[in-house]
């Protein structure tokens, strides 16, 4: 772990950026410092992204319905895997991990043994 964590600080300063949008960022701006009158209209495409609270809402809650609504393989599987998601959690949910401890011939005496999830 130590070392894990080593090599993620020493990778993070000497590594150089490879993410494409970070890079064309870095670009337009460099253009735009070098001649600002030429490349005023210069920008990089994530630089254009609006954080307005509307459009951040779009994006991340109203475009995942719509993908959702208007693609039928989209809706087909997901209903798909929620059913065996639901499936799943409902057999191992119903099913005690461990069987009940017999402690004496009074069936109002058992320990049941409950799961234990972190």
């Amino acid at each position: 772990m130590i070392f894990a964590g080593s090599c993620t600080l020493l990778g993070s300063f000497f590594l150089p950026e490879t993410y494409a949008p970070v890079l064309l960022a870095r670009k337009a701006k460099r253009l735009r410092r070098a001649n600002p009158e030429k490349n005023m209209d210069l920008y990089a495409e994530s630089e254009r992204v609006s954080w307005a609270p509307m459009a951040v809402l779009e994006r991340t809650i109203f475009r995942p319905f719509k993908m959702l609504l208007v693609e039928p393989i989209l809706l087909l599987a997901t209903i798909y895997l929620s059913v065996a998601y639901g499936v799943i959690y409902a057999s191992t949910c119903s099913f005690p991990l461990q069987p009940v401890i017999r402690v004496s011939d009074d069936p109002g005496l058992d320990a049941q043994c409950s799961r234990q999830f972190p």
